[in-house]
């Protein structure tokens, strides 16, 4: 028996989009041994600043943030039309040229003219892609009908075909091994100008399997030295193989490897509450995931230790779960104190019914009605995955109401559940109180003070200048543990000439305005009661592009460089994708230099790290909002 290890991938749910600012800066701003006056440009200060009734600041999150998967062409929501203009480059920013500008299901739109440039009129957002016998797309770029100005940038690498087999240690094939490309850090530190409008791609034809014989091909593999290619395979270890230059040519054998005898493992047993084995279960720790045989009996073959807080659960459609939530400590006994493990399924799982109804006692059609405290299957994804929805499936425990509010939970073990409730349309949220499983007609009512009829405010800068054509969203945090958060967006206005934004009937309950545009850094901003909600201003600072440039030879180049702010504390350096945000306090080189990072406006030391960690320099720079700026060291 093989566990498949399940791997586990999460992120914070959330955002708008950022709109594409390009341009790119010929001249390098001279660093200074002193830092400039005050005059020259605002000390860095938090990002933005929040007016309230009674609170005046409120500092952003810091976090990497992502939003969901785009939509494809086929699916996306028609618009007016719009028209979007782009350029096609390879991964040192030059113009690639007469290659097919195509929506991420095939469908071509155009062809890139000789200077690698294209323009289209669409009637809804994309996703436009590369399609070349001689190219293979690594980062794909989002068309909009909110940034109908943006500069969009598909980057397309040399196409191989790369094939080859998987063996086991005496050479024996491996059928069914997943092979998947990876692209490698630092991948675009060439590319002189900013990214924002497009994302790294990975098409379905960079995933392989290998078959009886042990081969795998891939048809189109972005031929780039120091790309990855992860192989998985059941009973046999991980690997993440370095792809050189001579693994790229000729037929490549990917060799994997058995766990070592004595490598940690968990062994055990799952029963019906009668005693039968419990065939067709699901057994799952953390990240790890297998079924037990005809016996029952089961065995998982960990690649290293859990955390403390990891718990094994078994479930089986129709029945209660079973949890053991000391199995660290269980591996930690010598191996001859360890008695299998017994997990026992309880008797037919149960379920909750109700009816969900608006404030004014209405009853409220189409709202999800979600599990919030479930038993998670994992410690380390958002929104968690609950032994509830194996037990009666993923409706049972996100659930609609009918027409007239009526919901069922279900795969629930007999204890108390909280519930989450939302709307999708208006953003109202709300929570219940503890309810046990098997509770009939649960009546809940969104709280009367849930809405406030109308939100109105002003974006300016920190010196008071308003701030146009900005996009101010309204968002509401769903859930939210130490991994991250998941929400949903809403409705979404354009700040005018004057920086002005209003919204009528807006749910305040653990919502959030969202601020994208060129000219800013991506903003979140908590509501709550404490808002001037009819006079809100928001003081954000402009954003700046930069680039990392060096002349000196490699055995002076910085691997990393840190940003404080003006007072000392670590700033927040940006790495802006169409999908996702990332910030941190440093950055990391490939030969001494960078791709395009945002700041926001101020004065920054930096201060330069070797391949070692040591500190070798230490400067004071102003960086203001204008051209890309190339910063050389």
């Amino acid at each position: 028996m093989k566990p498949a290890l399940v791997l586990a991938l999460f992120a914070a749910v959330l955002l708008a989009v950022l709109a594409f600012f390009f341009a790119r800066g010929d001249e390098a701003p001279a660093i200074a041994e002193s830092g400039p006056s005050a005059a020259q440009a605002p000390a860095a200060r938090p990002r933005v600043e929040l007016e309230t009734a009674r609170a005046p600041l409120a500092e952003p999150r810091r976090e990497s943030q992502t939003v969901p998967p785009e939509p494809s062409a086929s699916s996306a929501t028609p618009t007016e039309p719009f028209r979007v203009r782009g350029t096609v480059c390879d991964l040192d920013g030059l113009a690639v040229a007469r290659v097919s500008i195509a929506t991420d299901d095939g469908t071509v739109l155009a062809q890139a003219s000789a200077d690698g440039a294209f323009e289209l009129e669409l009637d809804r957002d994309v996703l436009l892609v590369a399609r070349s016998p001689a190219h293979v797309t690594v980062r794909a770029a989002h068309a909009r009908a909110t940034a109908p100005n943006a500069e969009l940038r598909v980057v397309v690498a040399p196409k191989l075909a790369l094939a080859g087999r998987v063996v086991d240690e005496q050479g024996a094939p491996i059928a069914g091994a997943k092979l998947a490309c990876r692209l490698p850090d630092l991948l675009f530190a060439r590319i002189p100008f900013p990214l924002d409008h497009s994302s790294a791609w990975f098409a379905s034809e960079r995933d392989a399997e290998s078959d009886n014989s042990g081969r795998f091909a891939f048809a189109s593999f972005p031929e780039i030295p120091g790309a990855l290619l992860d192989v998985e395979a059941k009973g046999f270890r991980p690997l993440s193989l370095h792809l050189d230059e001579s693994r790229l040519r000729g037929e490549l054998v990917v060799t994997l490897s058995r766990p070592p005898a004595g490598a940690p493992a968990l062994e055990g047993v799952v029963r019906h509450h009668d005693g039968t084995p419990a065939r067709g279960a699901t057994v799952r720790v953390d990240s790890y995931s297998t079924s037990p045989d005809d016996d029952g009996e089961f065995r998982i073959e960990l690649a290293g230790s859990l955390s403390d807080r990891a718990r094994l659960v078994a479930a089986l459609r129709g029945f209660q779960p079973a949890v053991e939530p000391g199995v660290a400590a269980w591996l930690a006994l010598a191996p001859e104190q360890r008695a299998p493990l017994r997990l026992v399924l309880g008797p037919a799982a149960l379920t909750i019914t109700g009816r969900v109804r608006d404030a004014s006692g209405a009853a409220a059609a189409n709202w999800h009605v979600d599990l919030l405290d479930g038993t998670e299957l994992s410690t380390d994804r958002v929104p968690p995955e609950f032994a509830e929805a194996v037990a009666g499936g993923e409706r049972a425990v996100r659930a609609r109401t009918d027409s007239a509010g009526r919901f069922e939970l279900g795969g629930l073990v007999e204890r108390e559940y909280r519930v989450l409730v939302w709307d999708e349309r208006t953003l109202q949220r709300f929570e219940s109180a503890p309810i046990g499983a098997g509770a009939r007609d649960v009546e809940l009512v969104a709280p009367a003070d849930g809405v406030w009829p109308k939100l109105a405010g002003t974006v300016v800068g920190f010196d008071g200048r308003p701030i146009a054509g900005l996009e101010v969203a309204l968002g509401v945090v769903l859930f939210q543990n130490d991994v991250g958060s998941t929400s949903q967006s809403g409705r979404s206005a354009v700040t005018d000439a004057a920086g002005r934004f209003s919204f009528e009937k807006v749910a305040w309950r653990s919502a959030f305005l969202s601020l994208s545009g060129d000219a800013i850094l991506p903003e979140r901003i908590e509501l709550s009661e404490d808002v001037a909600r009819d006079a809100l201003t928001l003081r954000v600072g402009r954003r700046v592009n930069f680039r990392i440039e060096t002349t000196r030879p490699p055995e002076e180049h910085a691997a990393n460089i840190e940003f404080l702010r003006a007072d000392g504390a670590a700033a927040d350096v940006f790495t802006l994708q169409s999908s996702s945000w990332m910030s941190s306090s440093s950055i990391d080189l490939a030969a001494g230099r960078s791709q395009v990072h945002c700041l926001v406006e101020g004065v920054y030391t930096l201060v330069f790290h070797r391949e070692d960690g040591l500190e070798f320099l230490r400067r004071e720079l102003a960086l203001s909002p204008g051209d890309v700026q190339v910063i050389e060291y």
